[in-house]
């Protein structure tokens, strides 16, 4: 086995799970990953300097190199340097280099400090298996999980950890191909036709209450307990489709908006109606058996369902962690979350409603996840 080439096998290894399994991304023309979590931006870049009779002049020209590529991408991608960077470098045995390489990476580190930019130099030795930075900082949390996750392949040799490699990227084909958003052909988009029904019934009825001094439309679809016991059950459909008043309506199609826009991205067209119409009514039914004597419309047990949805994927689903990495959605989940909990502690919100479609929403996702992989699994035996 040629010198490097042990050291240049681990390091092709942490960038894949840098990129797979951390969330990174390649970025064009650099060699560079990139990282945004909430605006902050993390780069990282995993650097095999060492050739089969390299000099060591010609080492610390790659050193050297690769520190000129961070520099510029701190200088003009990093939001005024405030991005972290942590440069990797993998040695098979860095005792071999260190009394020339030390010095060197001591004195670029430190320039690095003095210019502000935050970046770390690390050494990653596989020889003890260890990783050290030059600065004596911390790594930087991302970082540091993902060098201990691979931490167990340091002594490995080269062929088993190229076999490892290889059966790592087969399963995240497999994770990438579940993961997939479905590609829709239907111009019909559900999410604004949910919308455009919403609105108009709303419009309509304001025209109507014009001529009639009452909202007709409210009157014969709202959720009223009293009238649902006599018999009038298609009030618990039609309620999810009524509001109270403009703010009631836009603050429902926002949220329809967005939350319909990100779940829409994995499911059918159908699968969608499904999971919103359903969860819709079963917030309904809950709200007809717990609250007596009661009025309710609105379409937020639809759209907690579809709310639902999202936090059983990013959270207890199957490849949670690679869901979350599709996309940046905590934003949208703690929206979920708040909604669900300030209506425990504010007057005339329907919590059975609210509470009921998120759990049905939660409860058809893993359903269908559940009719998917027996799908899968059918035609795989077939």
């Amino acid at each position: 086995m040629s010198e490097g080439a042990n050291s240049k096998s681990f390091a092709d290894l942490l960038a894949f799970s840098l990129i797979h399994d951390s969330g990174f991304s390649p970025v064009a023309g650099g060699g560079c990953l990139a990282k945004r979590d909430l605006g902050a931006v993390s780069f990282a870049m995993v650097m095999c300097v060492i050739a089969n009779g390299d000099s060591p002049d010609k080492i610390i020209n790659n050193i050297n190199n690769s520190l000129s590529r961070v520099r510029s991408f701190a200088q003009q991608g990093s939001n005024n340097h405030s991005a972290t960077m942590s440069i990797i470098y993998v040695f098979d045995n860095y005792a071999d280099f260190s009394p020339f390489l030390a010095p060197v990476l001591r004195e670029r580190q430190k320039e690095m400090d003095q210019q502000g930019l935050l970046v770390d130099l690390i050494v990653y030795d596989l020889f003890p298996g260890i990783f050290t930075t030059i600065s004596g900082r911390k790594v930087h949390k991302t970082v540091r999980d993902t060098l201990e996750d691979v931490r167990p392949y340091a002594g490995m040799d080269t062929y088993t950890r190229a076999q490892v490699l290889e059966q790592k990227r087969q399963q995240r084909k497999t994770v990438y191909q579940q993961l997939r958003p479905i590609r829709h052909t239907n111009p019909f988009n559900p999410v604004w036709i949910l919308i455009i029904i919403n609105v108009s019934i709303f419009i309509l009825d304001i025209i109507l209450s014009a001529r009639y001094g009452y909202k007709p439309l409210e009157a014969f679809g709202i959720q009223n307990t009293t009238l649902i016991i006599e018999g009038d059950v298609w009030r618990l459909f039609t309620s999810m489709f009524l509001h109270a008043d403009i703010a009631h309506l836009a603050g429902n199609m926002i949220a329809l908006l967005y939350l319909g826009g990100v779940v829409r991205r994995y499911y059918t067209d159908l699968e969608f109606m499904i999971i919103y119409l359903c969860s819709g009514l079963f917030g309904s039914i809950l709200s007809f058996f717990f609250l007596t004597n009661s009025f309710s419309l609105g379409a937020s047990g639809a759209i907690m369902g579809l709310g639902g949805v999202l936090i059983y994927r990013m959270f207890f689903g199957a490849h949670a962690k690679s869901f979350r990495q599709t996309g940046n959605y905590l934003m949208l989940a703690f929206m979920v979350v708040y909604n669900l909990f300030y209506g425990l502690i504010q007057t005339g919100i329907d919590n059975y409603g609210h509470f009921g479609g998120f759990g049905a929403g939660f409860f058809i996702a893993f359903l269908m996840y559940k009719i998917r992989k027996h799908h899968i699994n059918s035609k795989e035996a077939s």
